[in-house]
């Protein structure tokens, strides 16, 4: 969000872009699992994230610290310097954040596998557990889009607390499903 300065309520611009990427990823796939089996898959994700790594590593996060700390200061240990801690987790709020969303990682990418040995167990074709994943990026992409004045109105917080509802309501529904 800092990378985008006075415009960072604009981050659902940047998302939505982030969920298309998501939902042609999982389409292509699950086609390539479908035509040239899991091996390869594999062997695709591996290179897609050393790319992924290259680009990060190719950003300059050199004008995000605002507080100005010291870099020279380091922490007891001799290990990363205290400013870079700071800037990655910069209060407790941010932290307790942080781990709400690791939970909530967990319990979606539980949800998101289950969801897919279900639709194998129903001998789904691999091209439609692909197809499944990308059908659900598209009721993301409106809500990323005008999530900006979504945020303005309502705020964060609460925003955060419906979609974790939500998100249980949902996880509750899935549990019901029965292989006929």
């Amino acid at each position: 969000l800092r990378f985008l300065g006075d415009r960072s309520n604009e981050y659902g611009k940047i998302r939505l872009w982030g969920a298309i990427g998501w939902g042609l990823g999982s389409l292509v796939a699950g086609s390539v699992v479908q035509v040239f089996g899991d091996r390869l898959a594999f062997g695709m994700c591996g290179v897609l994230m050393l790319a992924t790594a290259a680009v990060v590593l190719s950003l300059d996060f050199s004008g995000l610290d605002e507080d100005g700390a010291e870099e020279e200061d380091e922490d007891d240990e001799g290990g990363l310097p205290l400013f870079q801690i700071k800037l990655l987790i910069p209060s407790l709020k941010y932290a307790i954040f942080l781990m709400v969303a690791v939970v909530a990682g967990f319990g979606a990418t539980s949800l998101q596998s289950l969801l897919l040995l279900f639709l194998r167990d129903l001998n789904a074709p691999d091209f439609l557990e692909g197809l499944a994943l990308s059908t659900a990026t598209v009721s993301e992409l409106p809500v990323f889009y005008v999530s900006g004045a979504i945020i303005s109105r309502y705020g964060a917080n609460s925003l955060i607390l419906a979609s974790m509802a939500a998100f249980v309501v949902r996880s509750v529904l899935v549990s019901f499903l029965v292989n006929p």
